[in-house]
């Protein structure tokens, strides 16, 4: 990429968290910072979901977006693997995404600790919908195995007017499922913090890349794009609710993603996801995305009874 437009898309992209930053500070209301009783409504709804074992619950979040448009295409990534220039670019601009990801509990005060243990699993795909050129490929799958413990408070730690309300350790496998070439995966411990300031939920996750043997690394420069965290914010107001994803990589990668969502019928949500840097899959960790995808979450549907997704039991 020309170094002029380098630094241009760098320069867009910090204006983009800047502007989301600032949407967020405008939210917050006088009352925000007695957060106290909404830190108890999340301890309240967590418990209720864990009510019992071996229960689909959310996690990651699950929706179906058919309308999503990325202005930089990955066709480096099939470099020399499609020759046939007569159907043209294998990856086109239009797409849809779908995301299926749930969380089950497994075993309540493991050891008699605080302690809970969980699985979880979610499975992300782009589909080249709109390519009949290509027999409209899905052009990458995501799986997302892992295993983690959870302890989440009864009642909140107050430090310096923020919320400690629960935390968790665990580890997880990423595959795209391919071979040779096309072949990308990591594995990754993690720790994850959930804390409450007024009306928001901040979630920072730390992560320890686990080493692959010898010279078998798909992607040895992964960490330097995606970096070694990120930070999760979350805020309702109302039924509306949003989401801004930060994570920092060396040099200038890095990524932030928003995400708007209020209710459209029955356990439907108009769902909207805006992405702009590095990481927005396996295939395109080292690629700029700068993408818009319109759709619906379906994430209640997983949970049981009249449960919905709270700020804990999201990842």
């Amino acid at each position: 990429m020309p170094l002029k437009r380098q630094r241009s898309t760098l320069a867009n992209m910090r204006n983009y968290i800047y502007v989301i930053t600032v949407l967020f500070v405008q939210l917050l209301s006088p009352n925000s910072f007695a957060s106290y009783s909404y830190s108890e409504q999340l301890i309240k709804e967590y418990k209720k979901l864990i009510e019992e074992k071996y229960v689909l619950l959310p996690h990651r979040g699950t929706y179906v977006l058919p309308v999503n448009w990325n202005d930089n295409p990955n066709n480096q990534f099939y470099e020399g693997v499609f020759e046939d220039n007569q159907r043209g670019d294998f990856v086109r601009p239009f797409e849809a995404e779908v995301q299926v990801s749930f969380s089950m509990l497994t075993s309540k005060n493991i050891f008699k600790t605080p302690w809970h243990a969980f699985v979880g699993y979610t499975n992300h795909s782009w589909w080249q919908v709109y390519n009949s050129d290509w027999s409209k490929p899905f052009r990458e799958t995501n799986y997302i195995p892992e295993f983690y413990i959870r302890r989440v408070f009864d009642e909140p730690i107050r430090v310096l007017g923020t919320d400690i309300i629960a935390y968790d350790f665990g580890i997880v496998h990423e595959s795209n499922g391919q071979i040779q070439e096309l072949s990308r995966s990591w594995n990754r411990l993690y720790l994850r913090g959930t804390f409450v300031i007024g009306s928001f939920s901040l979630s920072p996750k730390f992560w320890y890349r686990i080493p692959d043997k010898g010279d078998k690394d798909d992607n040895p420069t992964i960490q330097d794009y995606m970096g070694y965290g990120e930070l999760r914010i979350s805020y309702e107001a109302g039924e509306n609710q949003y989401s801004l994803l930060l994570r920092k990589g060396k040099k200038d990668y890095g990524a932030a993603e928003f995400t708007y969502s209020y209710p459209f019928a029955n356990n439907l949500r108009f769902y909207m996801k805006a992405i702009h840097g590095y990481g927005a899959s396996l295939q395109d960790f080292d690629n700029e995305t700068r993408s818009l995808a319109l759709g619906f979450s379906i994430e209640d549907l997983l949970a049981t009874g009249e449960s919905k997704e709270t700020a804990v039991g999201s990842q």
